[in-house]
């Protein structure tokens, strides 16, 4: 596997981890256990479900609105790129975003994990990786 196809998952994975314990399906202090299945507060198995979709919708609406802000700022960024791109070559027009793009997202997302920052720095990791073209310029694999 490469960048272009772990990069998803884990940011998935911390999205996802990031809800529940939000909605208090995970403890803070002790992130691998599940506090739905051994804390009394939960009347049964019904409410953990119920949280859990929760937990599903609202990873869904982030993940909606990150595509949606990452797409039009990558369309501006080809516009600019493929006007330059006889002059400048395609190589480094393909480095760009390869490099530049996807370092400073993943530099913010590793400020979100470390800093516990809100999620409107997905979005703005998502805004940055756009404007240098990457959001559509790198092949993922099948």
């Amino acid at each position: 596997m490469t960048t272009t196809t772990t990069d998803p998952i884990l940011r998935f994975d911390l999205m996802i981890r990031r809800y529940q314990i939000e909605y208090g399906l995970v403890s803070k202090s002790s992130p691998a256990s599940k506090t739905g299945c051994n804390e009394e507060n939960f009347q049964n198995d019904s409410q953990i479900a119920q949280l859990s979709i929760e937990v599903q919708i609202s990873v869904s609406r982030l993940n909606i609105i990150m595509a949606g802000t990452g797409a039009l700022p990558a369309v501006l960024a080809f516009i600019i790129l493929g006007t330059n791109c006889d002059r400048i070559g395609r190589i480094p027009l393909l480095i760009l975003p390869c490099t530049v793009g996807r370092l400073i997202r993943l530099t913010i997302i590793l400020l979100i994990v470390e800093l516990n920052l809100s999620d409107i720095w997905f979005i703005i990791a998502n805004i940055v990786d756009g404007l240098f073209g990457s959001n559509s310029v790198l092949p993922s694999e099948k």
